[in-house]
């Protein structure tokens, strides 16, 4: 009989979840907020770029926007608004969060708007296809040949009035192939030297780029990160970037945004046994 109770029991409680429970679940759960991201996927053309803006710092971002829907700054003075329609150019002051600071290119007026009102997502976005564009376009350009580092110096003509002529000497056993000339005074001019070939560019070992980069970072010139935030060391593949071969060094970092932290990734670029300088792995831009 006692177990008969609890049947029912479980029974009534399911029943009446099942009837009552749409309608109270609205009233015990709140659906959570949808938040912006500073992350947005741009369109150019064909191409699809992810523009995050946690990884641009005021340096990177470009000096001038234009309007994407119309808004109302108040002017500076502060007895007014000044409206400001699609196209309209303005200065890009900073970044804060979703906001941008801009200003009137003539000084007017002043203000934060939502990014969104703005072209700067697009801005950046072609900025990189321009860049890949340039890559696919051009490709890699060869050097320009250089000159001899020493090469031989031209046969000048006698003197005026001197009417012996330079006596060119052929090449002897004895002077190993090099040739001698005899001008003023009989005197014996040694031959200069070929060129010399330019060494290889050093190649280092995965042990001694992941050396290279503690040795780079501890010293303090990079002001993006510093070691104790690195998670990970390694080498990465051999790139070629605008025409020039790097052997590449990859980190993961955590770094402090807005949103908490958040691990970030970046390339040590190096070039003859040297650091040439860090990038942001994901977008390419240059860390300082």
């Amino acid at each position: 009989m006692r177990y008969a109770k609890f049947a029912i029991i479980v029974f009534v409680l399911f029943f009446l979840g099942y009837v009552l429970g749409p309608t109270i679940t609205p009233m015990l759960v709140k659906e959570k907020k949808a938040t912006s991201s500073l992350v947005k996927n741009v369109k150019i053309q064909s191409a699809i770029y992810e523009i995050d803006l946690a990884e641009y710092r005021t340096d990177d971002l470009p000096k001038i926007v234009k309007i994407a829907k119309q808004i109302k700054l108040e002017t500076n003075s502060g007895e007014g608004v000044k409206l400001l329609t699609r196209g309209t150019e303005v200065k890009l002051l900073n970044r804060d969060g979703l906001e941008l600071i801009i200003e009137t290119t003539d000084g007017v007026a002043k203000g934060r708007v939502d990014i969104e009102t703005t072209d700067l997502y697009g801005v950046l976005a072609q900025a990189k296809f321009d860049k890949d564009a340039g890559k696919v376009a051009g490709g890699p350009t060869s050097a320009p040949p250089k000159p001899p580092v020493n090469p031989p110096p031209p046969v000048n003509p006698p003197p005026v009035g001197d009417p012996t002529p330079p006596v060119v000497t052929p090449p002897t056993p004895e002077t190993g192939g090099a040739m001698a000339t005899t001008g003023d005074g009989g005197k014996d001019e040694p031959d200069k030297l070929p060129p010399t070939p330019e060494p290889a560019d050093k190649k280092l070992s995965p042990d001694e780029i992941v050396a290279l980069m503690k040795k780079f970072i501890a010293a303090g010139t990079l002001k993006e990160f510093k070691a104790e935030q690195v998670v990970t060391w390694k080498a990465g593949e051999d790139e070629s970037i605008d025409g020039v071969n790097y052997q590449i060094g990859l980190v993961t970092y955590k770094a402090q945004t807005i949103f908490g932290e958040k691990p970030v990734n970046a390339k040590a670029l190096i070039k003859g046994g040297e650091v040439d300088r860090w990038v942001f792995a994901k977008s390419g831009m240059e860390m300082r």
